[in-house]
């Protein structure tokens, strides 16, 4: 508890003082000298028996009632319930902890409290850090009884917060789903229907070790190259997420981490997958499986992906890409769109992406997202003299012609794009609606 006087209090020790000094120079004695000794004491008393009074009431109970969804760079709202269990209505001020990557706005929340009723305290504030927090204390201002002095109590809260990935590319997401849903929609016999089945089909490159009987031969022979017949069940479509988590995910773009716009990303395209009927799953990786959300259904189930990326954290280690597709392979029996997205730029990480996706490919039709660092590639590109400069940009050059070129490798059994951090939750969606136009899944 922290004890301060209140104004008045101050204003009468300064009166007392002052009078005490005035007695002093005039050098009078007697009782007019004991005059200010006994106002002294007098307002000691006073502070004493208001502090008394002041503790024997009971402090208020506190509970955070509601929070809104707190979001990255979003503000939010917390309300905090104080209920007076006895005494007197009174003014209080409730201020909250800040832990790292929460502030709150200045200022403190002000109301009376009343006997028995809850009164609710709004305050505002926003995140700048991804993930689970706890706001562990509450603090209470609030006068003494008679207005002499302000005490101030700390009370433990212990609210958990949950702080999503930013949010801001879901409507951009939902309304290029949208429109090219739209543009689809009247040329739907085109796009490969089997009127008479009711399924949906597609052809893909045959993979050496396949079943031969699944060779569409008349397609083959127009392509002039071996394909197979693929056919999905309309109502049954489901796509795998896969975000890596490895430590280069950790790197910032525009004071957000590759991981953050992966994972508001994964919910946008997420979403668009939701409305269009499609199931959804997601698995989140680095040196092993680090965290796996099961399929969901419908877009009543949107919240398990903003709680599943809300939890999601980068470990330091490079991802393993064949331990990822034997994960997939188990957990995905019937063929499904699988969409990873990476940050990975060196050579072995690459080469252990190829493999992946070759596995991956024979089963399952593939896309993969990478997140251009634009950082780097300001680097490989910068004219500034010097030889310091130079060996930077041929560094950068060679990582991004190492990426560059497993793109156009992957490309042959994947969908591939790479990616701005501005557009990648718009690229995403793309790659989900182009496989679901070209009947892929």
């Amino acid at each position: 508890m922290r004890i301060a006087p209140r104004p008045a209090a101050v204003a009468g020790v300064a009166v007392v003082a002052a009078l005490g000094l005035a007695v002093q120079a005039a050098g009078s004695g007697g009782l007019a000298g004991a005059v200010p000794v006994a106002l002294a004491a007098a307002l000691a008393l006073a502070m004493a028996v208001d502090l008394a009074l002041s503790l024997a009431q009971p402090t208020p109970e506190l509970r955070l009632r509601s929070c809104g969804q707190p979001s990255l760079g979003k503000r939010f709202t917390a309300v905090v319930e104080i209920t007076e269990t006895a005494g007197r209505p009174r003014p209080v001020e409730l201020s909250l902890d800040e832990p790292p990557g929460l502030r709150w706005d200045p200022g403190s929340a002000r109301g009376l409290t009343d006997p028995g009723r809850p009164v609710p305290l709004e305050l505002s504030g926003v995140a700048s850090r991804r993930g689970p927090c706890t706001v562990e204390r509450a603090w209470l201002r609030f006068p003494s009884r008679l207005g002499l002095l302000s005490l101030t109590l700390a009370r433990r809260l212990d609210a958990g917060l949950s702080v999503l990935p930013s949010l801001a590319d879901l409507s951009s997401a939902r309304a290029f789903a949208r429109a090219s849903g739209e543009s689809r929609g009247t040329n739907r016999r085109r796009l490969g229907a089997d009127q008479e089945s009711g399924e949906r089909y597609g052809l893909r490159e045959y993979s050496p070790g396949e079943d031969a009987r699944r060779i569409d031969w008349k397609a083959s022979a127009r392509h002039r190259v071996p394909l197979v017949r693929l056919s999905v069940p309309e109502d049954d479509a489901l796509v795998a997420f896969a975000i890596d988590a490895g430590r280069l995910m950790t790197s910032e773009r525009g004071g957000r981490s590759a991981l953050d716009l992966a994972l508001s990303a994964f919910i946008a395209c997420g979403d668009a997958a939701l409305a269009a009927g499609d199931r959804v799953c997601a698995t989140l990786f680095a040196d092993g499986i680090l965290a796996r959300m099961d399929p969901v259904r419908s877009r009543a189930s949107l919240p398990r992906l903003a709680a599943f990326a809300a939890g999601a954290s980068a470990r330091p280690a490079d991802p393993d890409f064949p331990a990822l597709a034997a994960h997939l392979r188990r957990r995905l029996p019937k063929r499904s769109l699988v969409v990873i997205v990476t940050e990975a730029s060196e050579t072995m990480p690459l080469r252990d992406l190829e493999s992946a996706v070759a596995s991956l490919a024979g089963r399952h039709s593939v896309a993969v997202a990478f997140i251009r660092d634009e950082g780097l590639e300001a680097m490989a590109s910068d004219p500034a003299p010097g030889r310091g400069v130079a060996y930077r940009a041929a560094a950068a050059a060679e990582i991004l012609g190492f990426r560059d070129r497993a793109a156009g490798l992957l490309s042959r059994k994947a969908s591939v794009t790479v990616s701005s951090p501005a557009e990648l939750a718009i690229d995403l969606t793309r790659l989900y609606v182009e496989a679901k136009a070209r009947n892929l899944v």
